[in-house]
């Protein structure tokens, strides 16, 4: 999962922590390098009013659904604060 959860002031949409440090994990998440990269990625975004236990489960869902069709591509879950 990556998440921007807790990095922008929910009133005003003001930046409270470094996003980038939160974004250039993706690679090391996955494992990635510059010169292997999967031909394809699945980027799964929940919707409204998700907590973050939701937004877990609704990724984990996504990836058993895709693992029982057989579509063996990375997944990343983004979790945000939708449910503020």
């Amino acid at each position: 999962m990556i998440s921007t959860r807790g990095v922008f002031e929910n009133d005003t949409g003001v930046q409270l922590q470094n996003i980038n440090v939160i974004f250039n994990d993706v690679s090391s998440l996955l494992g990635l390098n510059e010169n292997e990269c999967p031909s394809e990625l699945v980027i799964y975004v929940h919707g409204i009013w998700a907590s973050k236990d939701d937004a877990i489960e609704q990724t984990e869902r996504v990836i058993l659904s895709l693992d029982e069709s057989r579509y063996t591509y990375p997944v990343i879950g983004y979790s945000w604060d939708s449910d503020t």
